[in-house]
């Protein structure tokens, strides 16, 4: 399916995409009339090929630690150069709060979510009943702000449901689009993902012999195009790692089970042909809080009507006391083909320790 308008693009990446594209329902909307923030913003400052090729430097960039951040501002060397702080918490009143953060390679910070200090996030949209299809609950809300050169959009997800719930995951995606952006390198696109305490200590995680396997959810979006035209829309995956903490410490896995839906489209897929993303092996830094581990995806799949090769990058860290779970990014691939068609992909993932 053909993207129409970049509206269908800003529906895509903040309604239904990147960690919230679940099945279930609940939530609303809620905005400020005549805000600067709104979703029809899009269709005047950026075309469906500058996010396509802004995803396609996603893929391959190296996320890097703390919140886990891989997004298409990069160095030479293709590392992520922007920083992400993120957080969930509830207000005194019993709302959801979350906190997104942005800091740039020239150390510039941008408020992309609402802490509840940040005068001008517009809640575009509250999602309090996400179902993925490995059954976990989720939280989610769609974040609009006005910054000082341009405009942010935040899709952040929670699994944290209530005040008492400490060990959670949280995670999304966002787009940045100054002021009369007109190239790829105007447009900012990236996700992340963290956690509580992440400030782990080699000894919490780091057992000699010892292995783990996790497990959870995975979301994203994907933008291509073909002999038609442009394309998009979302997917979710589930997603299983293994980790080994002995001897040299790596974690490794894959996404399978990809459900998936175009723009316009209101019910999931399944892949035709079953297809899984290789989730290379990566080392865990032993040295680092949280056990930082960045790799290479690779996959082969059927789209287009061709046998497609797909490659980029992926990361992530533990959280919990005891590294009980994992969160992290991905991105991949695949160009250069003979007829033309291209289809980049991102997202990020939660998993817990089974």
């Amino acid at each position: 399916m053909q993207i129409k308008n970049t509206a269908f693009f800003a529906l895509t990446l903040f309604f239904a995409s990147a960690l919230a594209g679940c099945g279930g329902g609940g939530g609303g909307s809620s905005g400020t009339s005549g805000s600067r923030v709104s979703l029809n913003t899009l269709s005047d400052t950026v075309d469906t090929s500058t996010a396509r090729s802004a995803a396609r430097n996603f893929a391959g960039a190296t996320p890097r630690a703390g919140s886990v951040t891989q997004t298409s501002n990069t160095n030479n060397a293709g590392v992520t150069q922007d920083t992400i702080a993120a957080d969930a918490r509830y207000g005194a009143g019993g709302e959801l709060v979350v906190t997104v953060r942005r800091t740039d390679s020239e150390n510039a910070a941008i408020a992309l979510g609402n802490d509840g200090n940040s005068p001008g996030t517009v809640v575009v949209a509250r999602d309090d009943n996400l179902i993925s299809p490995n059954n976990n609950r989720y939280r989610g809300r769609v974040l609009g702000r006005a910054t000082a050169g341009g405009i942010a959009f935040t899709r952040v997800f929670t699994d944290r449901l209530t005040q008492a719930d400490t060990d959670y995951l949280v995670g999304g995606v966002w787009l940045l689009i100054p002021d009369g952006a007109a190239s790829t390198r105007d447009l900012e696109i990236g996700a992340f993902a963290d956690g509580p305490n992440a400030n782990l200590t080699p000894a919490a995680y780091l057992t000699t012999d010892a292995t783990a396997t996790y497990r959870g959810d995975a979301h994203g979006l994907y933008l291509g195009r073909d002999t038609i035209g442009e394309f998009g829309g979302e997917f979710q995956g589930d997603v299983r790692l293994t980790a080994t903490f002995g001897g040299t410490p790596a974690i490794s896995g894959s996404i399978s089970g990809f459900q998936e839906r175009a723009i316009g489209e209101t019910d999931f897929s399944s892949l035709a042909d079953n297809p899984a993303l290789t989730l290379e092996s990566a080392t865990i830094d032993g040295t680092s809080a949280g056990g930082f581990f960045t790799g290479n995806t690779r996959a082969t799949a059927t789209m287009g009507g061709a046998i497609r090769t797909f490659s980029g990058k992926w990361g992530g860290q533990f959280y919990g006391s005891q590294a009980n779970s994992v969160g992290g990014t991905f991105g991949g691939s695949t160009s250069g083909n003979p007829d033309g068609y291209e289809l980049n992909f991102i997202g990020a993932f939660g998993a817990y320790k089974q």
